[in-house]
């Protein structure tokens, strides 16, 4: 049971890391496209939520390693 729910676990764990580096790459993307400080702060607000979201990742997993 808990092999189970502990594979569940790292299934959307996964996930939201996916969602982490989709963020990171399409804030780069639009870092890179867009002319100006107001269309850049948007890119670099993209990646920071990626970085954010990729080091939560990396603590449920090892929280997640450590309980199981």
């Amino acid at each position: 049971m808990a092999e189970t729910i502990a594979l569940f676990l790292y299934g959307i764990i996964g996930c939201f890391g996916a969602v982490g580096i989709g963020l990171f790459i399409g804030g780069y993307i639009v870092y890179l496209v867009r002319m100006g400080l107001d269309g850049r702060s948007l890119g670099v607000d993209l990646m920071t939520w990626g970085v954010t979201v990729m080091f939560v990742v990396l603590l449920c997993t090892v929280l997640l390693r450590f309980l199981i």
